[in-house]
């Protein structure tokens, strides 16, 4: 195969997601040519907000990013009284007791929002909004690709990445069916839910114990998770400081629909646990919206990657609960299907690690 010249490359992008944008940002950063498309029609579309931790994958995240992108990570962390190189424990505490469990180890890492990670990760790049994906063609020249979307327009390439997350368009391609890149659905009902209290009191004990975040596991087979999101006033205004809080537990039918009907589920389940999980989740107000996400995976497989054209990355490429934070930090482990190794690391040679079947 013949691998084209960083100056003939042109990446071709589908998903403007965390992962979709630290790929632009690391091209951009070597130099490469790269177009990314988002079928959402703005940054922050969704109004659901939900936090993650980066930690080992720190350094990777630091080669790829822009120099002037790194040195704003601090600026987005949920705590900001706590240094990037801090390093700390996660605390995983036993729900019913409130005892540690245990404290998983971290040198140095923080924990972010996911609108704020994302925001900080646009900067500088063009993304080209409302474009829905509906086809990819492969030149006859075994030399490049097209993106087709539903808008009508067409764009050529020579390699197209999807980064377009657990439920992959780019991923039926590979694969060949939307049946064989089908994620299966996990019997999990996990709630995410941005939770602001209005009263500093309150806000100031939820924290007390916990500055930053804790996952409380409960007896009764489920789990409770707390973070501190944002504080839009400044650490002197607990009253307006943003949580994120999620719950989980096995549910096959009867979910519950509505966001006060899972909100009373959650409040009825939170009434076992041990301080701080307790009042953290009774006391969320009434007028809270409680979103569903749905947990699912896809067992990942070899996919025809059409002489090195075409590839997936993060939860395109291996979805799995919970999906927001194990793949958003395998994400700077750029994956790869067997031959995509040879022209994957001709782009970027430091960050592929290609992925083989055994």
């Amino acid at each position: 195969m013949t691998v084209p010249s960083s100056e003939d490359t042109h990446v071709l992008i589908i998903g403007a997601g965390i992962t979709g944008l630290i790929l632009a940002q690391s091209l951009k950063k070597a130099g490469i040519r790269y177009s990314i498309f988002e079928k959402e029609v703005s940054m922050n579309y969704r109004s659901n907000e939900w936090t993650m931790a980066i930690h080992w994958s720190l350094d990777r995240l630091r080669d790829l990013l822009p120099a002037d992108r790194f040195a704003h990570m601090e600026s987005v962390s949920c705590n900001p009284d706590v240094a990037l190189n801090a390093g700390g424990n996660y605390p995983i505490i036993h729900g019913e007791t409130g005892h540690l469990i245990a404290g998983v180890p971290y040198a140095k890492g923080l924990r972010v929002p996911r609108s704020k990670m994302r925001d900080l990760c646009s900067k500088g790049i063009d993304v080209q909004y409302g474009k829905n994906l509906i086809d990819v063609a492969f030149t006859e020249s075994h030399k490049g690709v097209v993106a087709l979307f539903d808008d009508g327009s067409m764009v050529a390439g020579t390699i197209l990445i999807g980064a377009d997350g657990p439920r992959s368009k780019v991923r039926e391609f590979a694969m060949g069916s939307a049946e064989k890149a089908a994620v299966s659905r996990f019997p999990i009902f996990h709630t995410n839910m941005t939770v602001s209290y209005n009263d500093a009191e309150k806000a100031r004990y939820v924290r007390q114990r916990f500055p930053t975040s804790y996952l409380a596991l409960s007896d009764r087979s489920y789990h409770a998770f707390q973070s501190i999101s944002s504080m839009p006033d400044g650490p002197d205004h607990p009253e307006s400081w943003i949580f994120h809080l999620a719950m989980a537990w096995f549910m096959d039918h009867g979910q519950p629909a509505t966001y006060r009907e899972r909100l009373d589920m959650i409040r009825e389940k939170a009434q076992s646990l041990a301080e701080p999980a307790r009042s953290s989740f009774t006391w969320i107000p009434d007028d809270t919206q409680v979103h569903k996400a749905d947990i699912s995976y896809w067992v990942t497989q070899p996919w025809d990657n059409r002489q090195g054209r075409l590839t997936l990355v993060g939860d395109a490429a291996h979805p799995m609960p919970p999906l927001a934070e194990r793949s958003r930090t395998d994400l700077y482990e750029i994956r790869s299907s067997d031959g995509d190794s040879d022209i994957m690391a001709s782009v970027f040679p430091e960050l592929c690690i290609p992925h083989r079947s055994h």
